[in-house]
């Protein structure tokens, strides 16, 4: 964080008597609650800052109640106090995950997985399997394909999957969700056909003669939607959550889930992470204004959140919107001069992000090629502020290609930096050829750069674009290797410390949701919400962390997986 920010902290810390002292000042005729929970003789990082570990932590219903030694919290217990002895083990925030697509994960958990195959045909044989087990004319839902991983590395098209699926609507997303791939029955139940012109920002791919090639990209992947219900909707989070609490992530800042569906699952007390739910920014204000009204802030599980937006497309898909040209040219350079794409008009953007600030919403913006995060950081430094006049944290997700010049804009306009090291540990395969060498040494995943810089960075995984799990996503961070193990990292002077990506994931990411004074610390007064690992993260070599293991999971004083 900043200089601001730190000094914000250390007055806040110093408030509570460098966690000791229980309530804020004012409070302490208040009567203090002993502790319900004492955990103790372990490795607690606190996330303060990058470094403070402690010994023990008194834990009073769903808030922490302090930190600090065993002797120190002495006065904290009573007789009823459970106590319980970590021997050693560690314990840290809960993992808060900054971007991801919970429901799109859940659906993927439940329908064909494509990231392991490596040919083509290992994708079509896929379908062909599930196939047998669809009554004619269900949808066949699937993600994860990879072109660049296949031996010919070809596009597929939509009669490659007819020769299988004749009678059986398929759609397909690639492994970054900005590609869709669709045999004819899906295009036909959806009518695209020679005639469907292209939607703004996005190609529907054609043949020859004019008729769809099966390929969707960009905005033209939402002209297919295949039919769910409300119990389909719910059963696939209730699959993501599922996955999240064994991986320790109590958080998630989630875009693109069923609302109704989120709401019915807080109802139910049936989340078992905090979830705060992203609108579109591309949608009528007035829905997201209702829907903001409608979910409340009340009980801390389910919040309303950004506002998110879409300025260009992908590197791996070569829509990325990059200032200089791609080095390895591309397929729509006739279209684009080979610099990638732009989803949405630049004028009609900074409309929308001035609309969304003046109604007081923090706007999220996908921007991942270098002239994509220049027109995200020009709209924001229009609509800096809200309504109170306060600024309203807008974030660019990803940035993966930055141009040195524009992380100094990051810290003027404080913009957060959301960004996923795990992307790296795919994305160096074909890096160098998109960027060339010297491009993506300077600008590529830029993570240390702009935490020196005093840019606020926030962590996440962007699952299913890439797997949930925290630990492959601090070893992206540390080590720029393959996953689980691999050579010399790439442009290794971008490596986070342990400790700095495990407070971006943890503090970071809180304040990138406007919550660092509930979450992200385990300090006084903070919610509950923490991780217990088997391995000290802050003394392992990195390249044990593929190996770490998750033995419990709290949320809000409540272990919802493992055990002590």
């Amino acid at each position: 964080m900043n200089r601001v920010l730190n000094c914000l902290l250390a007055l806040c810390c110093a408030a509570c008597s460098a966690n000791l002292s229980g309530p804020a000042a004012g409070l302490n005729n208040v009567k203090r609650p002993k502790a319900t929970l004492l955990l103790y003789n372990g490795r607690i990082f606190t996330s303060e800052d990058d470094q403070r570990v402690v010994s023990a932590l008194a834990i009073a219903g769903d808030r922490i109640l302090a930190a600090g030694s065993l002797e120190q919290l002495q006065g904290d217990l009573d007789d009823r106090t459970r106590r319980i002895d970590l021997k050693g083990r560690f314990v840290a925030p809960g993992f808060h995950d900054a971007h991801l697509h919970l429901q799109s994960a859940g659906r993927m958990l439940t329908g064909l997985n494509l990231a392991r195959t490596k040919t083509l045909e290992a994708a079509v044989d896929a379908v062909a399997q599930r196939v047998k087990t669809t009554p004619e004319g269900q949808w066949i839902y699937g993600r994860g394909w990879d072109h660049t991983l296949w031996t010919d590395g070809r596009w597929p098209t939509r009669h490659d999957l007819d020769r299988v699926a004749p009678n059986h609507p398929v759609y397909l997303r690639r492994v970054d969700g900005h590609v869709a791939w669709a045999n004819t029955a899906a295009l036909t139940r959806a009518k695209i056909g020679r005639e469907t012109p292209d939607p703004d920002g996005g190609v529907i791919e054609r043949e020859s003669g004019g008729q769809p090639s099966g390929l969707l990209k960009e905005n033209a992947i939402e002209l297919i939607k295949p039919e769910i219900s409300l119990a389909q909707a719910r059963d696939q989070l209730s699959r993501a959550l599922n996955r999240a609490r064994r991986l320790g992530v109590t958080s998630i800042q989630d875009g693109g889930s069923d609302i109704e569906a989120l709401i019915a699952l807080r109802r139910d007390g049936q989340l078992t992470a905090r979830v705060f739910a992203w609108g579109e920014l591309d949608q009528p204000l007035e829905k997201s204004e209702a829907l903001r009204r409608q979910i409340g802030t009340s009980d801390g599980f389910l919040v309303f959140g950004a506002l998110k937006g879409f300025v260009d497309g992908t590197l791996g898909s070569q829509t990325a919107a990059l200032l200089e040209p791609y080095a390895d040219g591309g397929k729509d350079c006739a279209r684009n001069g080979c610099r990638g794409m732009l989803l949405t008009a630049e004028d009609l953007l900074l409309r929308r992000v001035k609309q969304a600030a003046r109604s007081g919403f923090q706007v999220a913006l996908h921007a991942i090629g270098d002239r994509a995060v220049e027109i995200a950081l020009k709209a924001f430094a229009a609509a800096k502020y809200g309504p109170d006049g306060k600024p309203l944290r807008h974030r660019v997700e990803h940035a993966q290609v930055i141009a040195p010049t524009q992380i100094e804009r990051f810290r003027q306009t404080e913009t957060i930096a959301s960004m996923q090291p795990c992307h790296f540990i795919t994305d160096q395969r074909w890096v160098e050829k998109r960027l060339g060498t010297m491009r993506a040494r300077e600008r590529g995943y830029v993570w240390r750069s702009l935490l020196r810089a005093g840019v606020p960075l926030a962590l996440g995984t962007d699952w299913p674009v890439e797997p949930l799990s925290p630990l492959r996503n601090l070893y992206a961070a540390v080590t720029r290797n393959t996953w689980p193990a691999g050579p010399r990292g790439l442009f290794e002077h971008e490596t986070l410390t342990v400790g700095q990506a495990l407070h971006a994931y943890t503090y970071g990411s809180a304040y990138s949701a406007g919550v660092e004074m509930l979450r992200g610390r385990l300090i006084a007064n903070m919610d509950a919400d923490l991780v217990v690992l088997d391995r000290d993260l802050l003394k392992i070599d990195p390249k044990e962390l593929p190996q770490v293991e998750v033995l419990a999971t709290m949320v809000g004083g409540r272990l919802v997986y493992g055990q002590f």
